[in-house]
């Protein structure tokens, strides 16, 4: 993996990544990163074992879980090509389970699939060569204006178009993803801000 695109593992890309994938809540098209697959099923799992003593609230909690599980499932099967019908493996009992987990845990197709566009690179500036006409947008870093909602370039103090006050931590990707202070790549897309 190119130091480009690496992502340290600390508790805001985890965040970021699991709060970008409930983002997608309902979102089947498209590709997932094994970090995006991986951090959500761990985070997921973490939650249910943790609120799973409280009856209700554990069974309310795995509930909100199974369609964007379900969503990441199928993107992260996108991402190997596969079609999402293949998780119609999991009727198979334990069997299904364990061939899907080998789907998941291979590396995703590198460049476009016909699912969409390698996610490690999408966002960084690479291009593929069946994309190379289209540029693909860097992340900006500008801040984002309380106030009104609208980028400034990073390191304004006061925003162009309302005149509020900036203030410096709020930092957004090209992708429209609010990152964290500190962080240097985006946990939505992986590009670095």
């Amino acid at each position: 993996m190119s130091a480009e695109v690496k992502n340290e593992l600390n508790f805001e890309v985890i965040k970021e990544s699991f709060i970008g994938t409930l983002k997608k809540y309902v979102v089947f098209n498209g590709r997932a990163r094994r970090q995006e697959f991986w951090i959500f099923f761990a985070a997921s799992f973490a939650f249910g074992l943790v609120l799973g003593w409280i009856p209700v609230v554990g069974w309310l909690v795995s509930l909100a879980f199974v369609i964007p599980s379900l969503a990441v499932g199928v993107r992260r099967l996108h991402d190997t090509e596969r079609t999402g019908l293949m998780l119609l493996l999991l009727l198979i009992p334990l069997v299904g389970f364990i061939i899907l987990i080998v789907f998941w845990v291979q590396e995703g197709t590198a460049g476009e699939n016909k699912y969409g566009p390698n996610p490690k690179t999408e966002n960084t500036g690479a291009i593929s060569a069946a994309s190379a006409s289209a540029p693909i947008p860097a992340a900006t870093g500008n801040t984002v204006c309380p106030s009104c909602g609208k980028e400034n370039p990073a390191g304004t103090k006061f925003c162009a178009d309302c005149g509020g006050k900036m203030e410096a931590d709020k930092r957004i990707c090209a992708c429209g993803a609010e990152v964290a202070p500190g962080i240097k790549f985006c946990g939505v897309c992986g590009a670095k801000v």
